[in-house]
């Protein structure tokens, strides 16, 4: 899989303003995230557009600027896929093209049985 890219300044520009102006975990008085106690946000220290996003950040705030957005999960989506059984996204690596790994032992079974069921069918 490709390295991730490098954000760019003006995406850190507005990453930064996003989570100053509208993020309700932020707490601008010790310039830190609520949910991380005393540690600083996650996405200041972020340098490179790759799949790990705050989880409130990308669901509460990035939707408010469409265009960082769509620069943002385009570059996460390209390397992600929908696993088969489960239907959540896994990343692409190596021979896991169908299934996550969580779901890799449930999908080839379910894959046997289809195949089993269909042999049966044609000796019949």
């Amino acid at each position: 899989m490709k390295e991730p890219r490098e954000l760019t300044p003006a995406e850190l520009r507005d990453i930064r303003r996003l989570v100053t102006t509208m993020c309700a975990n932020y707490d601008k008085t010790y310039d830190c995230c609520t949910l991380l106690d005393d540690y600083g946000c996650y996405m200041f220290s972020k340098r490179f557009a790759d799949r790990r996003l705050c989880k409130y950040f990308e669901v509460a705030v990035l939707p408010l600027n469409p265009e960082l957005e769509r620069r943002l999960v385009y570059c996460i989506l390209r390397h992600t896929k929908p696993c088969a059984v489960c239907d959540r996204k896994f990343a692409l690596k190596g021979r896991r093209i169908y299934y996550s790994s969580k779901c890799r032992k449930l999908g080839t079974q379910i894959k046997e049985r289809d195949k089993k069921r269909k042999q049966r069918q044609s000796k019949s």
